[in-house]
């Protein structure tokens, strides 16, 4: 009997053992998860943020030093150059990447003009300013 009730404590035990080894090994899981989405969104706002620089450039002058400021986008066009000289392949990715963000402007400049004629479809005034 004795013997019986040992055994059965310690198959409870290797069974509570084995439930809490499961369940840190899910909340290890878990936290990695939480960790690689923290980490990718501090790597898309650290995209974005590096993106608008140019931007941030334009905006932030401070009108007395204006005479002193470098036109940023004509000294990172001519770092791009240089750079395209001495790394053929560069010049490459550049063209792939111009090609790339025309045809983004031209799908977003023609779901813009599809917008435009949508909203002027079925308007209140269709017809009545023609003459009959």
């Amino acid at each position: 009997k004795r013997r019986r009730e040992r055994e059965k404590r310690e198959r409870e035990g290797r069974r509570d053992r084995e439930k809490r080894r499961d369940r840190e090994k899910r909340e290890k899981r878990e936290r990695e998860k939480r960790e690689e989405r923290k980490r990718e969104k501090r790597r898309e706002r650290e995209k974005r943020e590096r993106m608008k620089f140019g931007k941030h450039m334009r905006y932030a002058r401070i009108a007395e030093w204006e005479r002193h400021y470098l036109p940023y986008d004509l000294l990172k066009q001519s770092i791009k150059d240089k750079h395209a000289e001495l790394d053929p392949s560069a010049k490459d990715k550049r063209a792939k990447h111009k090609k790339k963000q025309q045809a983004k402007n031209n799908k977003n400049q023609n779901k813009n003009n599809n917008k435009n004629k949508n909203n002027n479809k079925g308007s209140i005034n269709d017809g009545l300013d023609e003459p009959p």
